[in-house]
């Protein structure tokens, strides 16, 4: 869970916020467009010292030439540590230095990376990312070992903000009548190709759904870690996976969360997270070769997780 940091007290957004409009000279409304609002929510911004979701944190980050992650450890919403580690694999180059620093090299193993090197001169400084950490990882085989690297670009970026006091983050509220809800079922485990009875129902609001580019003819339903709705509950969709989804997966050990990425005749899945010890999983990702495939039981796409109190 990442945690608050620094001295985050003396840091108001909300007058960050009316010090970059005017700096900028960027009016309300301008940037109420950028972020998809009305004038009104970012005139509530300026007068109350909340936080807006991480997309549009971020869109507002550019639109001031702000480093975004740097904004988030100004709130505190990331720590010292966590600002190094996201700065130290912020592009290729610094990834690859890192592979080599934790592989014990050999000859065979030294022909691979230079290989992977000469393929790739012109990437080298290019942003890291999930695709291309995968690529990476399915180039450089299973004989190196690769550093744990934690996108700092996802909803989870927040996880841990209840601890922060007297920050708010930012929430949409609807007038009861206007909202239109559906029960779904809540599931605490699975088997393949088919759910196990359901232990509960829970509802969705189903703006939520459409608001996700999510295609609402789809199955959708809740994961929970235990057999109540007390504990988190994960929101999941049955479909086709592309490069990037963050999914819900089961194996021998567990049900976790991860990010995947399909790469030939293998999945990949980086970023792993334990659902029912509710804590992340250090080490490499976990390669999937063809032959493999049926120990791991993909259950569906995560569209968000909604933390229990």
């Amino acid at each position: 869970m990442m945690m608050s940091g620094g001295d985050f007290m003396s840091f108001k957004f909300s007058e960050f916020l009316k010090h970059e409009l005017s700096k900028k000279t960027l009016r309300a409304n301008e940037l109420a467009k950028l972020i998809d609002k009305v004038p009104s929510y970012v005139t509530k911004l300026q007068k109350e010292d909340i936080i807006p979701n991480y997309k549009d944190l971020k869109i507002i980050a550019k639109a001031f030439g702000v480093n975004y992650e740097f904004l988030l450890f100004q709130i505190g919403i990331i720590d010292t540590n966590t600002l190094t580690h996201i700065n130290a694999f912020g592009s290729l180059r610094a990834y690859l230095a890192e592979i080599m620093n934790l592989t014990d090299m050999t000859k065979e193993k030294f022909e691979v990376y230079y290989d992977f090197i000469q393929k790739n001169m012109d990437r080298l400084n290019d942003e890291l990312t999930d695709e291309l950490i995968g690529e990476t990882m399915d180039f450089l085989g299973n004989d190196f070992i690769f550093p744990n690297y934690n996108n700092p670009y996802t909803e989870d970026a927040y996880e841990g903000y209840k601890d922060i006091p007297k920050v708010k983050f930012s929430t949409v509220q609807n007038s009861q009548s206007n909202v239109q809800s559906k029960m779904l079922p809540v599931y605490s485990d699975f088997e393949d190709n088919n759910n196990k009875e359901p232990v509960s129902q829970f509802p969705i609001t189903l703006s939520v759904l459409t608001s996700k580019a999510t295609d609402i003819a789809n199955e959708f339903f809740w994961y929970s870690p235990t057999k109540t709705v007390s504990s988190d509950l994960y929101l999941i969709e049955k479909v086709s996976l592309n490069n990037g989804d963050k999914i819900l997966y089961k194996s021998k050990d567990g049900i976790f969360t991860g990010i995947y990425t399909s790469a030939g005749d293998s999945i990949i899945i980086s970023n792993i997270y334990d659902t029912s010890k509710d804590t992340s999983i250090d080490g490499p990702p976990v390669v999937i070769t063809g032959g493999e495939k049926s120990t791991v039981f993909i259950i569906g796409k995560v569209i968000s997780v909604l933390k229990a109190a």
